[in-house]
This record gives C-alpha cells, sequence and structure tokens, in this order.
C-alpha cells in the first residue's frame, strides 16, 4: 500500500503554475510525485517530462544526468533521490573554515554548467520578453537551445553521477548561459550571511559576468517572479503590498548619529577657517576699514 511521507503545495503563484508535490512509499521505495493543483497547471506539470528527455541530450556531455520523470495520468512521477545536495557540501566546508576548497567546488561547477549553456549566440525573442523582460547587453552573449535556469545548488545531489532534481523551470528560446550561472552564484551566497565570506565578485569576474551584465540579471530575475506570480501576491510579499512601509529605529538612530558627527565635524573645519582668516592682514585691513565707513 502506498504511504504519504510528505506533502507540499507550491501555490503562492499563478494558477498555470501551482502543484503539490508528494512523497510517496510502497514496499520500501520512496518516489516523488507532482500534480498539479487545478486543471490550469496541466501543462505546466506535464511539461516536466518532456523536458527531463530533452535536458538529458544537452547534458550528455556534461558529468549530471536528470532525476528520471514519468507521466502518470495527469502527475508526473520523479525518482526519490537520496545524498548530501552541492549545497550542503559547500555548507559543510565554510563550516570546517575550507573557504577555498568551497570556492573551487562551486567554480568547479559553474565551470561544467558553463560548458553547457553556449555553443549559441543570444537573440532576444517575444518568448524570452515575456518570461524576463526588456534586456539590454552590451556584449555578445552565448546560449543553448533549451535552458534550465535553475540549477541552484541545492537542485544537485552528489550521488555518481550527480542528479539535477529538478527542472521545472526549462524554456525552450535563447536564455543566456551566463544568467544560469549567476543565480547560481548569487542564490548560494545570499540565502546564509554565513556564505558571504565567497568573494562573490571575483567569481563573477572569472566567469566574465561583469557589474552591467548583474544589473541585467537582476532584472531578468524580478521578471522572471512576476512571470510565476502573475498578479499573485505571495505571503512573502504580503507586508510590502500591505503596508505603508517601517522604519526600523536602531537603524534610523545609527543614520542620525552619523550625520550628526559629519555635521560637527563640517562646523569644526569652518569655524578653524574662520579662525585663520581672521588672522590674516586683509582681513584685519577689512575690519579697520568697516570701522572707518560706520564711524561716516
Amino acid at each position: 500500500m502506498e504511504k504519504l511521507i510528505y506533502s507540499k503545495y507550491s501555490n503562492e503563484r499563478s494558477p498555470r503554475f501551482s502543484l503539490r508535490t508528494d512523497i510517496l512509499e510502497q514496499d520500501g521505495v520512496r518516489s516523488v510525485r507532482k500534480t498539479p493543483a487545478g486543471k490550469e497547471g496541466e501543462e505546466h506539470v506535464a511539461s516536466l517530462a518532456k523536458w527531463g528527455e530533452t535536458l538529458e541530450k544537452g547534458f550528455k556531455d556534461s558529468p549530471f544526468v536528470c532525476n528520471k520523470c514519468a507521466l502518470e495520468g495527469k502527475s508526473v512521477v520523479l525518482e526519490y533521490v537520496s545524498g548530501e545536495t552541492l549545497e550542503e557540501r559547500l555548507d559543510s566546508l565554510l563550516k570546517q573554515g575550507e573557504k577555498e576548497e568551497a570556492e573551487k567546488l562551486l567554480t568547479g561547477y559553474l565551470a561544467e554548467i558553463e560548458k553547457i549553456y553556449k555553443g549559441t549566440v543570444f537573440e532576444k525573442t517575444e518568448a524570452f520578453t515575456k518570461v524576463f523582460g526588456e534586456t539590454v547587453f552590451f556584449r555578445e552573449m552565448e546560449c543553448a537551445d533549451v535552458t534550465d535556469i535553475d540549477m541552484v545548488c541545492q537542485n544537485l545531489v552528489l550521488t555518481n553521477p550527480p542528479v539535477v532534481l529538478d527542472y521545472e523551470w526549462t524554456f525552450d528560446f535563447p536564455v543566456p548561459g551566463k544568467f544560469v550561472l549567476y543565480r547560481v552564484i548569487h542564490y548560494y551566497i545570499h540565502s546564509n550571511p554565513m556564505r558571504e565570506v565567497i568573494d562573490e565578485e571575483e567569481i563573477y569576474r572569472k566567469f566574465g559576468i561583469t557589474p552591467c551584465m548583474c544589473r541585467q540579471f537582476e532584472k531578468m530575475e524580478s521578471s522572471f517572479q512576476k512571470y510565476i506570480t502573475d498578479g499573485h501576491i505571495p505571503m512573502r510579499d504580503m507586508f510590502t503590498a500591505m503596508s505603508p512601509g517601517a522604519m526600523w529605529i536602531q537603524e534610523k538612530y545609527a543614520q542620525l548619529q552619523a550625520e550628526n558627527r559629519e555635521l560637527k565635524d563640517e562646523i569644526k573645519k569652518k569655524n578653524y577657517l574662520i579662525r585663520e582668516m581672521k588672522n590674516t592682514k586683509i582681513w584685519k585691513m577689512y575690519r579697520k576699514y568697516r570701522k572707518v565707513v560706520e564711524r561716516k
């Protein structure tokens, strides 16, 4: 008999992308089932099986394989892959003080991704703009025919060979390969303050990602999140949407103190300049002239 171990609803999205993920167990074997939350989400869930087959071909010269996926009715069933994720391995290295080893492992992963998503010159399409918005790149960008933009560190299990767990956000129009690298770097480093010891700027430089590109990729990510939600406001954004704003007293107080110190320093400098000026011959002559004028 099939037993439900875990269930998670991904419903802070547009109905087109809302689904339920279940971890099931039968006869000691676990599996993962993804089911659309409603009729509108059926196409999105069904596409996972297609993306699995397509990406497997794209990964043929890489160390990675896709998690196996099969269509069952309106759901898809994936293998339950157990093991340490790349995110967990990197975190473990950082906790042991092995920053250089963590950076080496991360850049190695990025280098393998870079090999996958290149070979074709990126050209903006209507489908791209619909998902990622208007972008302007001042350098030629490379891409592949099909792109899984969500190859973040928590999505790779370090089995032999390493398995890409989920490929829900895959697109068959041109997407710059460097955007995939940007998301891996950004979401790993900025999801936990402990990880900020990693030299983010140096990694970007190593892969030719300029500050200008980062700004464009940030806009792309913002547009992508809006595309996913499609007007639906996720719980995490409700405070911003409903509140007129908030003032963090401690931060504001520290800011005012800093401004006050700057003003005091500026006043000291000006008072010093005034004293110096009053000791000049020109100032003394001016004072004498003023006295003569005032007597008249």
